[in-house]
């Protein structure tokens, strides 16, 4: 049996805007998926989620590509399109056939804004093409993750199978020569929080209403846009140089420039809110919006925080940056 874990990421800066081509920093945590796969003899693919944050399900894809479910359908069905999606995505890259039992478990919930999808789509290229002999790069690995996401949702970002496949923290400069290269953030950038409700629109429908707003408005919401880019080139000196302070509030002005386009909610704010009045430098939506996740800079008060997002009714956890990308746990 081999096993291969990949991170969920966290967006501190730019969601949205980087779509326009402005600068993001995104972050890999340590909250992972893990994948478990091992042969078959008949050449079918048997998916079994024992834990993706909803209600367990297994699935049987043939060699003709059939498939059976059993369990939760909605969430079952997404999250399955993205492991059905990555075995194929290996085939017509390197050929692999075999047949394969893959196990997923997840620390993180799916959908949530936290790139649970491109972890397991990840996860899973790296461990199917393993299974068939194939040792891939963390670069290739982003590469064929970015073709599943692409594959599965019509449009993707390179954002989120890039964060998940090489680890640590990223800056994102989707029209630059490098399209991203890794921060050095000092250890005193600490004390994350993420706060989660259920999601009320998928990234998809968000981006969609973002680029309605911007066609209807214009010029208001580009420079709410071009001032997202600017607030993130800021952010990363500040993030370069431990400055947390600084950090927490371009995080603040970030949120509100969300806020200004139309991807925050009334349970993303008060979250948001909650966050800052129990201490917290600095806290905004992390990803798409229409519910799913916020990030709290609250170093010191990560508790506070936590207790604070739990009383207004949302699911809340301590974070921290790690700089494992994809791995290999056991082979």
């Amino acid at each position: 049996m081999t096993v291969v874990s990949a991170p969920g990421k966290v967006t501190l800066f730019g969601e949205h805007a980087v779509v326009y081509g402005e600068p993001a920093i995104a972050a890999a945590i340590n909250r992972r998926v893990r994948v478990e796969i091992s042969k078959r003899a008949d050449g079918a693919i048997r998916v079994e989620a024992r834990d993706l944050m909803l209600a367990g399900f297994k699935a049987l894809l043939t060699a003709t590509g059939s498939i059976t479910l059993e369990g939760e359908s909605g969430k079952v069905l997404a999250a399955l399109s993205y492991v059905k999606r990555a075995i194929e995505v290996v085939r017509e890259a390197y050929g692999v056939t075999v047949g394969a039992h893959i196990a997923i478990t997840s620390e993180m919930p799916v959908g949530a804004g936290l790139g649970t999808s491109a972890a397991v789509a990840v996860a899973v290229v790296k461990a199917y093409s393993l299974l068939g002999g194939v040792e891939i790069t963390r670069r290739e690995c982003a590469e064929l993750g970015y073709r599943v996401e692409l594959g599965v949702q019509g449009s993707a970002s390179r954002m989120d199978s890039t964060v998940t496949s090489m680890g640590g923290v990223l800056y994102i400069t989707p029209r630059g020569e490098e399209p991203y290269r890794e921060l050095k953030v000092p250890s005193s950038v600490k004390g994350l929080v993420v706060g989660y409700v259920s999601r009320e629109a998928s990234t998809g429908e968000m981006v969609a209403r973002v680029r309605r707003l911007k066609e209807e408005l214009g010029e208001p919401i580009d420079l709410a846009i071009r001032a997202i880019g600017e607030v993130t080139r800021k952010a990363k000196a500040s993030l370069e140089k431990g400055d947390v302070i600084e950090v927490g509030r371009l995080m603040n002005v970030n949120h509100g420039l969300l806020e200004a386009i139309g991807v925050s909610t009334s349970r993303l704010s008060q979250m948001v809110y909650a966050a800052r009045s129990a201490g917290a430098l600095g806290s905004k939506i992390t990803g798409a919006g229409g519910g799913g996740c916020i990030i709290a800079l609250a170093p010191g008060a990560e508790d506070e925080v936590v207790a604070a997002l739990r009383a207004v009714g949302a699911s809340a956890f301590k974070v921290d940056f790690s700089r494992e990308g994809v791995t290999v746990e056991e082979s």
